[in-house]
């Protein structure tokens, strides 16, 4: 029997984590542009060991159902009994969520565990967040950091520079400008985004943050002779920054503007004291028919550590949760 007991916290006391997608922004944020509602939560997995906090995002899915997400969460699970720990987790949960409760979907950050059998009993859930990433390590040196790139991603880091494309980076104001290039990046890569408010929405709320963390976001901008070739919106979270969103238009490809981009996001962080860059979301494998395929040598060649999370599980708490998985799955 695992024993522990869940406590609720203010929203507030989330924000000394490194992981965006924990912090009392991002739950204002989804509760803002989603209807999800933010509610947080500690606990202690032993007598010696520390307390962790974690978000929960609730929300209706279907008629009066709800469903519990923790996205990323709980930072610094122990690995060990995963499953049973989980499921005791949803067990002290339920009490203080919403109802009625058709499960809670755990977006693990823990590797994926061996066997998948320690998850045991719950089921895998829906994806939402990519579990596979690649992160670089920014404590190295420059030197250091475009010696580990790949020859090619090296080369046409100084071939844009070259050819005199320009990387700027920039507040809320630019976001419309960023949302021009990621709409025909839509359109062009075959996937669904969120409309320009989304972005905007969080761009803003990141500016206006004035709470204990040190959380910033910055639109970066790849330019040549006036023409805006490429854009991303970076996020920095007590010394993690993230490569969000990004997006390239057509024109001037050649000229390689997004390898200069992301050497000028990683220069920047650096500059802002992360210790880390997180490309955010690679496939699992090399595997060429993945419809992501092509972001995986992209994103691993500028160097770094593959890292491979457990993703969604899903802890069942209603008797229809079956017909709820049933009706994603076939969306």
């Amino acid at each position: 029997m695992i024993a522990f007991q869940i406590e609720t916290i203010d929203l507030a006391e989330l924000d000394d984590t490194e992981e965006l997608l924990q912090t009392s922004l991002w739950g204002r944020f989804k509760e803002a542009t989603g209807g999800w509602r933010p509610l947080s939560f500690r606990f202690k997995t032993g007598p010696d060991s520390p307390r962790l906090k974690f978000l929960v995002l609730t929300r209706a899915v279907a008629g009066p159902f709800v469903l519990a997400y923790v996205p990323f969460g709980p930072v610094g699970l122990p690995e060990a009994n995963l499953g049973p720990l989980v499921r005791e987790l949803t067990r002290q949960l339920r009490p203080h969520l919403p109802g009625p409760l058709l499960a809670v979907r755990w977006d693990l950050p823990t590797p994926v565990p061996a066997p998948l059998t320690s998850l045991h009993p719950l089921r895998r859930g829906k994806q939402v967040q990519v579990p596979d990433t690649v992160l670089i390590d920014l404590t190295k040196t420059e030197d250091k950091l475009l010696a580990e790139m790949d020859r090619g991603h090296r080369y046409n880091v100084g071939y844009a520079e070259r050819k005199g494309v320009e990387v700027s980076d920039h507040g809320s104001e630019a976001v419309a400008r960023w949302y021009e290039i990621f709409q025909a990046t839509i359109q062009r890569d075959d996937f669904s985004g969120h409309p320009q408010s989304y972005y905007q929405t969080f761009v803003e709320m990141m500016e206006r943050y004035r709470g204990t963390g040190h959380l910033r976001a910055r639109v970066f901008l790849a330019s040549h002779e006036g023409d805006t070739l490429a854009g991303c919106i970076i996020s920095l979270v007590n010394g993690r920054a993230t490569y969000l969103y990004s997006a390239s238009s057509d024109l001037k490809r050649n000229l390689k503007p997004v390898y200069l981009m992301l050497w000028r996001v990683m220069q920047w962080a650096k500059a802002q004291g992360a210790h880390t860059l997180d490309m955010c979301g690679i496939p699992p494998d090399a595997n060429p028919k993945h419809p992501l395929a092509g972001l995986y040598d992209f994103k691993r060649y500028f160097g770094g550590n593959i890292i491979h999370r457990a993703g969604s599980w899903d802890a069942p708490c209603h008797f229809l949760y079956p017909l709820f998985r049933l009706a994603e799955r076939m969306r």
